[in-house]
């Protein structure tokens, strides 16, 4: 006759130790979050008759004023998740559905889980994806409007026989915000990209009388726009589709046989470089003296 109870008991405790593990498990604000350009930025698949994607948008946040990100702890702060579908090689304004961190997903970092029922015009959306870091993947299940398939996400690139254009890569340069770009190829004569802003206010000399931060933020993966203009010039709209105030345009030229490109913006005169770095992070050279 106690069976009854003590299952119910036992039931309770594991009722409470899956919620214990599954908050635990959650990407909460104030969470370390290692190496964040890893999985900021767009992810795709061009397996299907449209294109199908997610977008991350990442914002950190690090304690007091650094002058170096190399082996600073960044916590998360929020994040903004875009599921997207194109027809087209070049990204548009409306091809996709935001989400925020704090409403209507579910993060852990690696598994991602949205549920948006339609509304309006806005198509139903059904996401589960979990992230590989070994193989820098997304897969699992996708449904956005008609589309509803399983799919395994990657990191945009030109398909097979298709030239690799010499502006693919990771930039710099030496700037206080928008210093990183991560140029990316969609398609023959196509690209795209995203960029970070790596703000390390622990090398800016202050006036008598002025504190320095006691929190700074970093920011991943807000949406670039990249139009080739010449086979050595491109022009770049940083900070597209963007609900808060303007986008950046800006030139990058980037001269035959060298390794560095030129940066112009209208109003100024003064030339940055962009210097191709390593791998896909710019933390390194956003704390080295320039």
């Amino acid at each position: 006759m106690r069976i009854v109870p003590v299952l119910v008991m036992l039931l309770s405790i594991v009722g409470i130790g899956c919620r214990w593990a599954c908050g635990a498990d959650t990407m909460v604000r104030g969470s370390t979050l290692e190496n964040p350009e890893l999985i900021s930025g767009s992810w795709e698949s061009d397996q299907f008759d449209s294109v199908v994607g997610l977008h991350i948008k990442l914002m950190t946040t690090v304690a007091g004023a650094p002058s170096s990100l190399v082996g600073v702890n960044q916590f998360f702060n929020h994040a903004e998740i875009q599921v997207y579908q194109r027809e087209g090689p070049k990204r548009i304004l409306g091809d996709g559905n935001w989400f925020e961190y704090d409403s209507g997903v579910q993060w852990t970092g690696r598994h991602i889980i949205i549920e948006h029922a339609a509304i309006a015009a806005t198509p139903a959306i059904q996401l589960n994806l979990i992230f590989d870091p070994e193989h820098s993947t997304w897969k699992g299940h996708l449904r956005r409007g008609t589309f509803d398939h399983d799919v395994t996400l990657i990191r945009p690139h030109a398909k097979t026989g298709i030239a690799r254009s010499a502006f693919v890569g990771t930039w710099y340069r030496a700037t206080l915000m928008n210093n990183c770009l991560h140029i990316v190829q969609t398609g023959e004569g196509t690209l795209s990209g995203w960029s970070d802003d790596l703000v390390t206010p622990g090398r800016i000399r202050y006036a008598n009388g002025i504190k320095r931060p006691t929190e700074t933020i970093e920011e991943y993966g807000s949406i670039a726009l990249v139009q080739i203009a010449s086979p050595t010039t491109l022009f770049l709209e940083l900070k597209a589709f963007s609900a808060m105030c303007c986008s950046i345009t800006s030139g990058l030229q980037l001269p035959a046989g060298m390794g560095a490109a030129k940066h112009s913006q209208a109003g100024i005169q003064r030339l940055d470089e962009w210097r191709r770095v390593e791998g896909t992070s710019c933390v390194k050279d956003a704390s080295r003296s320039n």
